[in-house]
């Protein structure tokens, strides 16, 4: 009987098929129906960012239904629902119980700047190298970029709301022609905040105007900030919102951020709102 030999030299890829075979069938329809804004302010994407000790996580704290990932330490005088998360393979498994459970409604991850690490940290050790840059052809950052990206994709169609915190520093952004100028932003890495901002349906920045706690909801050149609403926080008189007043109390807090959802939110004083003929900005900058 004759044997018949595999040439070693020929590849074992898997055989491409034929143009002419027929793709596999997918049902597909086009809608009948336009979508509706979503009614309730804690099923969005949002990123929360601001100067430490100023009271995101404390007013976070009082929205029903919120759990916490928390990745960093200091909840020791806040009454909240949490587990501590150290590593990704952590967060992953924290994300399939949350999709499941019908109790919480809204995901914190405190801070997302961690959280990041920890994706970073997980990527580089599957792929055995100690920094994206010792793989080829930008292989890993886009590793990394798809599994955080997958990650918060999973998150936002659980059916939940997710809230992004992260603090808040001024850097300096560079201009075409070479001049640069100071701007708030999150401290999150270059890379993280790309994936996030491109992603998140309100970002904002909690911070003082004065002694005056602020959460500002539509930026400028000097703070990175804005939304996708615009039916949404608008003064009772139809104006667009620059900031909220965040009272004294995590509890007002909360409050006044759910009128300005509302369009029930009267400004506190001239600069929280558009002006009905001029512009004018409240220069707003981090505690040194």
């Amino acid at each position: 009987m004759a044997i018949v030999r595999r040439d070693p030299t020929k590849s074992r890829e898997k055989k491409k098929p034929r143009e002419d075979e027929p793709e596999e069938k997918v049902k597909l329809t086009l809608p009948t129906e336009a979508t509706e804004p979503v009614d309730d302010l804690w099923g969005n994407l949002i990123l929360l960012f601001g100067e430490r000790k100023v009271g995101k996580t404390a007013m976070l704290s009082k929205v029903k239904g919120a759990f916490f990932m928390a990745t960093e330490v200091g909840y020791k005088g806040l009454r909240l629902f949490k587990r501590d998360v150290t590593t990704w393979r952590e967060a992953k498994g924290y994300a399939k119980l949350i999709a499941k459970d019908k109790e919480y409604k809204v995901i914190v991850i405190d801070i997302a700047d961690i959280l990041y690490d920890l994706c970073f940290d997980y990527i580089c050790e599957k792929m055995v190298i100690s920094h994206p840059n010792d793989e080829d052809y930008g292989k890993a950052w886009h590793a990394i970029k798809k599994e955080f990206e997958n990650f918060l994709l999973n998150l936002a169609h659980s059916g939940k709301g997710v809230v992004l915190v992260s603090h808040a520093e001024e850097k300096e952004v560079k201009q075409r022609g070479g001049e640069g100028y100071d701007r708030i932003m999150p401290t999150m890495s270059k890379q993280a905040r790309k994936i996030i901002e491109g992603m998140v349906d309100i970002w904002a920045c909690f911070t003082y105007d004065g002694k005056r706690r602020v959460l500002v909801i539509s930026g400028d050149d000097h703070i990175a900030a804005g939304h996708r609403f615009g039916e949404r926080f608008l003064t009772p008189d139809g104006r667009r919102l620059r900031q909220i007043y965040m009272g004294r109390s995590p509890k007002e807090a909360l409050a006044n951020l759910q009128a300005a959802w509302n369009n029930e939110f009267e400004p506190h004083k001239d600069g929280d709102a558009e002006e009905v003929s001029t512009t004018k900005k409240s220069k707003i900058s981090l505690r040194r």
